[in-house]
Formats: structure tokens, C-alpha cells, sequence
């Protein structure tokens, strides 16, 4: 498994969408409120859960870039 913080993204017209056998649904959320998600039980996925707990780490260390802190006080 691998895990990326992507910033700074534009949506673009030709995108394929995804696999026959893939759901994916687009929910926009700041990060601080999924984290809050997540500690209320909310969000239960495995993969999310390591996600944004990491990402809830590297705010606390300081160690985000400063598009991604903004992001999340959305």
C-alpha cells in the first residue's frame, strides 16, 4: 500500500473515471474535520485510517506544506 499527500490539484475534462469494478465517490472534507471523523468512529476503512492519522501527525510535527495546512481549515 502506498500513501500520497497530492496538493494543489485541478480537475482536468478527459478524465476516464474509474475501473468497471471501482466505486469511487468524490467527498470533499478538510482533513481536521476527517480526523475528527475518524476518532468518532465515522470513518472505519483500514487505509483512510492510517492516511489520516499520518497526516494528522505531520500537521502536529509541523511537517505539512503550508497548501495542505490551509486545506484543511476549509
Amino acid at each position: 500500500m502506498h500513501l500520497y499527500l497530492a496538493t494543489g490539484l485541478t480537475p482536468v475534462a478527459d478524465y476516464a473515471g474509474p475501473a468497471e469494478d471501482e466505486r469511487l465517490d468524490l467527498v470533499r472534507i478538510p482533513w481536521q474535520r476527517a480526523v475528527a471523523m475518524a476518532e468518532e468512529g465515522l470513518i472505519d476503512d483500514a487505509k483512510s485510517l492510517v492516511g489520516l492519522f499520518w497526516l494528522d501527525r505531520l500537521a502536529a510535527r509541523g511537517d505539512l506544506p503550508d497548501e495542505a495546512l490551509e486545506a484543511g481549515r476549509s
